[in-house]
């Protein structure tokens, strides 16, 4: 699949990029965490990408994201996400617990808007691909929120129940991914089987 806009729909294509992305910012991150190197800028920068990309994929999808409204979306995240950097610049190194949790719901509410608007037929063709894609948002996001608003007291539980929860949270991250790729999968053999 080639990544050139045009080459394939709008919401896939961001999807794509999406994918890309995290699956390079992970790699770059096993390896730091490999040289016991702290990884959690990846984590933030990720969190900013993604708001982005998610944006512009739900753009891509709605008539309730205008340019104009994802650009202002996307400027006043990116105030958020700073934010934090700009008053203690050790945040960098810790949970990106406020800009993760704003991240994460906005994109639940961008998928709530979504079926909804879906009911009121003012959303892209209700394909499978897009269904999995925004059911997958919901699950990965409504964790996120969940985790991640909850940050600071996860870091003081127990060893045992720290490590149980990230492992829901890294069995969730595959679940999404597993939803995405089927999705663009789909999407791929449909083509192919147009030509």
């Amino acid at each position: 699949m080639k990544l050139l806009p045009g080459k394939i729909p709008p919401p896939f294509y961001w999807l794509s990029v999406s994918v890309i992305v995290t699956l390079i910012l992970e790699i770059v991150s096993k390896i730091l965490w490999t040289l016991s190197l702290n990884n959690m800028p990846l984590f933030h920068i990720h969190t900013l990408v993604e708001f982005i990309l998610i944006t512009l994929f739900f753009r891509s999808i709605t008539t309730f994201l205008s340019k104009k409204t994802a650009l202002l979306l996307s400027f006043i995240f990116t105030i958020i996400w700073l934010t934090p950097f700009i008053f203690n610049k050790h945040e960098i190194y810790r949970y990106n617990t406020i800009s993760r949790s704003v991240a994460s719901s906005a994109f639940i509410l961008y998928a709530l808007r979504y079926l909804l608007g879906s009911l009121k037929g003012d959303t892209y063709a209700g394909s499978r691909s897009i269904r999995l894609i925004i059911y997958a948002i919901l699950i990965y996001s409504a964790t996120c929120l969940l985790i991640f608003s909850f940050g600071q007291y996860i870091q003081g539980l127990s060893k045992d129940l720290n490590r149980a929860i990230w492992s829901i949270h890294g069995f969730i991250i595959i679940l999404y991914n597993i939803l995405l790729s089927i999705a663009l999968w789909e999407l791929q053999r449909k083509k192919l089987s147009s030509i």
